[in-house]
């Protein structure tokens, strides 16, 4: 038998009051400390492979403590042998686990989904590099035809790189005195056209990012997706791994 951990809130936050039913059906329950808690759930086999019912269940009460008080968020996963190792894991990280909440409170996550216009030139206009990789090396070109095919390449490259900074300076600047904090995903090769993107902020002002999103899409070719507001799971980073 194991303890799933949901997250860490304040000692004495409205949750107390609430009846939280978590994953299997589990009530769930709170190990306080002096000015600390852990919201924890009783599961019999810590090995069993989750099914989407028990994720969406666990997401479920972390959202729920996150709409009445600040919340640590962990990840699925985070066991414990007990409620005394609980305990233990409250002292031994309680001051960064205060810093976070402090940080936390009345904020919540906002995710944007920039989808960049021209992120891929053209490459009609450039030489090609044989595409059969037992084919002609790339020797076999010219060499002034080799040289403009890598100068157009990297010169792609390199347009593609500064559209993405330019474009998240773009939205730090149009939510400058909003952001609390910020995290960006670059696109990667096999998506290179995606700009992932979090934003923390405080739960009053999320009508205001919003608002300023859309003006910035009015002004601009790419496309912006906004999802959430979500508890604010990647501005932490907890683990099973990080409460041992």
């Amino acid at each position: 038998m194991k303890l799933l951990v949901y997250g860490i809130v304040r000692s004495g936050s409205p949750v107390w009051n609430a009846l939280l039913t978590g994953v299997e059906g589990e009530d769930v329950s709170f190990v306080p400390t002096e000015d600390l808690a852990a919201g924890f759930s009783i599961h019999a086999d810590m090995c069993t492979t989750p099914t989407m019912e028990m994720v969406m269940a666990y997401a479920r009460v972390v959202a729920s403590l996150h709409e009445v008080c600040a919340v640590i968020p962990m990840r699925y996963g985070c066991f414990l042998d007990s409620e005394a190792q609980i305990l233990e894991v409250l002292k031994k990280r309680g001051p960064g686990f205060r810093a976070t909440l402090d940080k936390l409170d009345g904020c919540v996550e906002v995710g944007l989904r920039v989808w960049l216009h021209g992120t891929k030139g053209s490459s009609a206009k450039r030489p090609r590099l044989p595409a059969d990789r037992f084919g002609p090396p790339a020797a076999a070109l010219s060499g002034t035809a080799y040289l403009a095919h890598r100068k157009a390449y990297y010169g792609e490259k390199d347009s593609g790189l500064e559209e993405v900074s330019a474009t998240i300076e773009g939205i730090r600047q149009a939510l400058d005195g909003i952001l609390m904090d910020w995290k960006a995903e670059r696109p990667s090769a096999s998506d290179g056209r995606m700009l992932s993107l979090c934003l923390l902020i405080r739960r009053e002002e999320l009508g205001l990012v919003r608002s300023s999103i859309v003006r910035l899409q009015e002004e601009s070719p790419n496309k912006v997706l906004v999802t959430g507001p979500w508890p604010p799971y990647n501005f932490v980073s907890l683990t099973a791994e990080d409460a041992e």
